[in-house]
């Protein structure tokens, strides 16, 4: 299977599900089909946990010091004491240093920081997850790295009729 890697695009995924789902599945690497209302609901409860933090982050404080420390002092009296959403943002902790990135067929992928435009997403024959590699010339490839992409880790891109042998360096 070859899918090239580009940036990524909100929309529904080749697999039909809405980009909310397909997003949050894909920055934890995909969950169990049981554990998938819980960790919706953990989701939404991170979302709305750090949605204050997130406009923050939006805004140029710098320049206003006294906005700034009132903003401080407001979040801390009004943050709440259980962090809703914790659950969610320990799942987060195994993610580090992956890209969110899109392949020409519109799947949603996580992938080494280091993957770029152009290169591509394959399955390797024994292989448990999909690659990232970069064409290198002469029918060469390097690989990347492993990366996660939405609707293909159970096996739903597999077809052997497609493989075709590649000399990777």
């Amino acid at each position: 299977m070859n899918l090239d890697v580009k940036r990524p695009r909100w929309g529904l995924t080749p697999i039909l599900l809405s980009w909310r789902d397909a997003y949050w599945q894909t920055i934890i690497t995909g969950c169990p089909p049981e554990e998938v209302d819980q960790i919706r609901d953990e989701f939404a409860c991170y979302q709305k946990a750090t949605r204050l933090e997130r406009a923050l982050g939006f805004l140029n404080l710098s320049k206003s010091p006294w906005l700034c420390m009132a903003m401080i002092m407001l979040w801390g009296f009004f943050r709440p004491t259980t962090a809703p959403g914790a659950a969610y943002a320990q799942r987060l902790q195994y993610v580090g240093n992956r890209n969110l990135m899109r392949t020409c067929g519109g799947y949603l992928g996580l992938g080494p920081k280091s993957a770029s435009i152009g290169d591509q997403i394959v399955l390797l024959k024994g292989g448990r997850v999909p690659y990232v590699l970069r064409n290198a010339g002469s029918n060469k490839f390097e690989v990347v790295g492993e990366c996660y992409v939405h609707g293909v880790m159970q096996g739903e891109a597999f077809d052997a009729d497609k493989f075709k042998h590649l000399n990777i360096i």
